[in-house]
């Protein structure tokens, strides 16, 4: 979580989503490090600016992008979570390796 006092005007936030089961493997990913995904601060709405009579602003989670970002991450959810409760053999290769204690 990202405080809103961290997020002023020209700030650009990078991200990406890792879906990981139990044992640490990586079952789904949207972006990477080193491409990740990106959302630019705008500057806010000044009310005094704006007039008695002109329209409120639309308000953020009625705004496009949030519900992108909602959709993307629960697209993501829902492909980690099949895959990861999926039982039998799924055609994915499993590497693992021996240390010794």
């Amino acid at each position: 979580m990202i405080p809103a006092t961290a997020l002023v005007a020209g700030t650009r936030v990078e991200y990406w989503v890792r879906a990981l089961n139990a044992q640490g493997s990586v079952l789904a990913e949207s972006g990477t490090a080193t491409l990740p995904f990106r959302l630019q601060v705008a500057a806010p709405a000044i009310a005094a600016s704006q007039g008695a009579g002109a329209p409120a602003s639309t308000p953020w989670f009625k705004r496009w992008w949030v519900w992108t970002i909602v959709g993307a991450v629960a697209i993501g959810g829902g492909a980690a979570a099949y895959a990861g409760t999926r039982g039998g053999s799924d055609g994915l290769t499993t590497y693992m390796t021996q240390t010794k204690q």
